[in-house]
């Protein structure tokens, strides 16, 4: 392994060469680095078909996924696949134990899609095309699943000092 391997982002699967196709992009947790990458791995926005708050989905070529491995913040690069459930982004923080944010496709209304579902949602904001809900393991399987979810994330506590 050379010092420049040491310094790539892994990518999955590791078989080789980078390949062209549909790739999953994570970041650091609430990263504002996704125009940063985009632009040093010579990304259009045409190209980008999921965005969630840790990453992207994006169609890449080999050269664009091989060049964003070589970013600083950029923590794994994952081929996408037809079926692959949604991302789901885990927290560090002080997580609310068995509560989730969904994301769901533009144009989708978040809270047809929690009903569709069977999953009761706690908050519904259209604005960001999203809601909150608590679910069981099996509830958040099956919502990982449906083609109109995006992406996931834990939802955690956020606190403020005076």
């Amino acid at each position: 392994m050379t010092s420049e391997d040491a310094t790539l982002a892994p990518c999955v699967p590791e078989d080789g060469d980078p390949v062209q196709g549909d790739h999953l992009v994570w970041l650091g947790f609430a990263s504002d680095l996704t125009e940063t990458v985009m632009a040093q791995a010579g990304i259009e926005p045409g190209q980008v078909y999921r965005s969630w708050y840790a990453g992207f989905g994006a169609v890449l070529s080999g050269e664009q996924v091989a060049a964003v491995r070589r970013i600083p913040g950029v923590n794994l690069v994952e081929r996408d696949t037809e079926g692959r459930p949604a991302p789901h982004a885990r927290t560090s923080g002080d997580r609310v134990e068995g509560s989730y944010i969904v994301s769901v496709a533009e144009g989708a209304d978040p809270a047809a899609v929690a009903t569709r579902l069977g999953v009761a949602p706690t908050g519904v904001f259209h604005a960001l095309s999203s809601f909150a809900a608590e679910m069981t393991d099996a509830q958040l399987d099956r919502v990982r699943r449906d083609p109109e979810v995006t992406d996931i994330g834990d939802d955690a506590w956020i606190y403020v000092d005076d």
